[in-house]
């Protein structure tokens, strides 16, 4: 099956933020993880460092969730940089979901021992897009 949403291509160190306020985004009341494994497509985000620089402009990028045995989700996001002849780019990493999230709040680390917010605040009923964000708003 293939999806579209909009999707993190690469998250490299978790943000430091506070309490969240009325302005932060909040995410969805739950996701089901088996329905949410797979490959997403990226069809839109806020331009991002490990994505967008003088040396990097991913284009075609898809973030593919696989079970891992320990419970946790494997990540794996993947792109072509266009400002090197399209030559393939990734970053494999893992995930767990926050106790308490509904899985909605996952942490995700692609550079052991960081970890980042991964939260899903919008998310189709029949699993055909997502928006994915954190909560100081510095990637989508």
């Amino acid at each position: 099956m293939i999806r579209c949403g909009l999707v993190l291509g690469t998250l490299l160190l978790g943000a430091c933020v506070g309490a969240p306020d009325a302005s932060t985004p909040q995410p969805v009341a739950a996701v089901e993880v088996p329905r949410y494994l797979g490959a997403w497509h990226e069809v839109a985000r806020l331009p991002m460092w490990a994505q967008d620089s003088s040396s990097v402009s991913c284009e075609d990028t898809v973030a593919t969730y696989a079970a891992r045995p320990d419970g946790r989700i494997g990540v794996l996001n993947r792109c072509l940089n266009a400002l090197d002849n399209d030559k393939p780019r990734e970053a494999a990493g893992q995930a767990y979901a926050v106790a308490g999230s509904n899985n909605a709040r996952l942490r995700v680390s692609f550079f052991w021992p960081f970890f980042g917010d991964y939260w899903v605040i919008g998310l189709d009923p029949d699993y055909r897009w997502a928006v994915v964000g954190e909560p100081s708003r510095r990637w989508l």
